[in-house]
């Protein structure tokens, strides 16, 4: 959602350049925030539960550390 904002704020800044470049950030994340769940499937389908868990675990401990980290960063 941050990048919406922020090619919205660069095209009413006048910079349509930024502004397209942006969005076409945003919908690439996007793309990509799309493939862990069927990644994970296929990863359980052949029999790799112990790899797919693990990645979740990972997964889940880089996004709190980027959030911590984040919230550590605007309280101080």
């Amino acid at each position: 959602m941050q990048f919406l904002g922020l090619a919205a704020d660069a095209s009413e800044a006048g910079d349509h350049t930024f502004a397209s470049l942006i969005s076409s950030v945003q919908t690439d994340e996007a793309r990509h925030a799309q493939q862990g769940g069927p990644s994970l499937k296929i990863l359980i389908a052949n029999g790799h539960k112990e790899e797919a868990q693990k990645l979740v675990d990972v997964s889940i401990w880089r996004a709190w550390k980027l959030f911590y980290g984040l919230l550590h960063t605007v309280r101080t």
